[in-house]
């Protein structure tokens, strides 16, 4: 199974850190067939707003950084195109 993460506010973060704390844990006893990328929208791009949720929260940097900030309709056109082999013909199978 292929999953892709996106988050781009302080609500978002803290919804998917469980997520991929228990994603990492599975990958550590050797599940297989699970992969996942994390991608960031962007929305808030500075220290104060966006990279402190990352080391607060212990996420591992992004896979993607789609760099959109506060334009979400942006965001959500430019997520699919940005993340490619996510899943069949590029998309993903799952988004949260």
């Amino acid at each position: 199974m292929k999953l892709l993460l996106v988050a781009g506010a302080r609500p978002n973060f803290m919804k998917i850190a469980p997520i991929v704390r228990a994603l990492a844990a599975a990958r550590e006893a050797g599940a297989a067939g699970l992969s996942w990328k994390l991608v960031h929208s962007g929305q808030h791009y500075d220290h104060g707003m966006s990279k402190v949720f990352f080391d607060e929260l212990r996420l591992p940097r992004p896979d993607f950084h789609l760099g959109v900030g506060h334009s979400l309709p942006d965001c959500a056109v430019r997520a699919h195109p940005q993340t490619p082999g996510s899943g069949e013909n590029g998309q993903p199978r799952v988004e949260i």
